[in-house]
């Protein structure tokens, strides 16, 4: 019997909803909403499928009066905002797959690597909502400059077919240490937050401008589950971070009802 194991997707959804018409009794509803399917590199090919689509809708409310709006049963008190300055420190990893080039064609490595990395984001708690801050990041890409070369090939017997050696090429030539800037939307069991960075340094692939998209999603009061993907350039895609954050020096208030 043969099992099937799905390939595993990562999925991120942005929506924006507006809300131009409103009364007492009815609203009414247009948007849109862009998906974006990803292997996260795990796989090769990474081909990726982007989804758009409209909203539009009335919602009417039956017997609602004035009234109704302007009662609250619940009176949370919500101390003022204390602005300071946290600090989250970030532990990650993952699995890639690479594709390198020959020639103009790419080729696909016939394994995967290993990726481990970490950020330290001291982050500026503006208000409730919102967070700004600069990161250091700090990354090990075992597929970064790996590289084959023309001449090593070796000829498969079984398949008919050649095979390329993949050369791996020193631990200096995968190591890569950047600066990023951090914006962060805060709700109240989640956080998204969005980067743009470049490595200082690195060599060969690590060159470049980077951006950073993730979900944090809280475990305690200053520990958290990250989980994010780096892009590079604006276009090609690098590998997910899996890990776990802690943060230090949270001031952030209870709201207590």
């Amino acid at each position: 019997m043969r099992v099937k194991i799905p390939v595993w997707k990562i999925v991120v959804i942005c929506s924006a909803l507006l809300f131009p018409f409103t009364s007492l009794c009815a609203h009414f509803i247009i948007g849109g909403d862009f998906t974006h399917f990803s292997n996260g590199n795990t796989k090769f090919p990474n081909a990726g499928v982007n989804t758009t689509g409209a909203k539009i809708g009335l919602v009417y409310n039956f017997n609602r009066e004035e009234a109704d709006l302007t009662k609250s049963l619940v009176h949370p008190y919500v101390p003022r905002f204390p602005r300071h300055i946290s600090y989250d420190l970030v532990l990650f990893g993952s699995w890639r797959r690479k594709g390198v080039y020959v020639g103009e064609k790419q080729i696909a490595s016939p394994g995967s690597y290993p990726v481990a990395g970490f950020n330290f984001a001291p982050m500026y708690n503006l208000n409730y909502k919102l967070r700004f801050g600069i990161s250091l990041d700090g990354v090990y890409d075992g597929s970064a400059n790996v590289y084959t070369e023309d001449a090593l090939v070796e000829y498969d017997a079984g398949s008919g077919s050649s095979r390329r050696k993949f050369l791996v090429p020193g631990i200096q030539h995968q190591l890569a240490l950047g600066l990023s800037g951090r914006a962060e939307y805060v709700m109240p069991f989640f956080t998204i937050g969005v980067g743009l960075g470049t490595n200082v340094l690195g060599r060969g692939d690590l060159r470049g401008l980077y951006q950073v998209f993730a979900l944090k999603i809280n475990v305690t009061r200053n520990s958290f589950l990250h989980i994010g993907y780096n892009l590079q350039n604006f276009q090609t895609p690098n590998y997910l971070m899996l890990g776990l954050g802690f943060r230090f020096n949270n001031k952030y208030p209870k709201v207590r009802h």
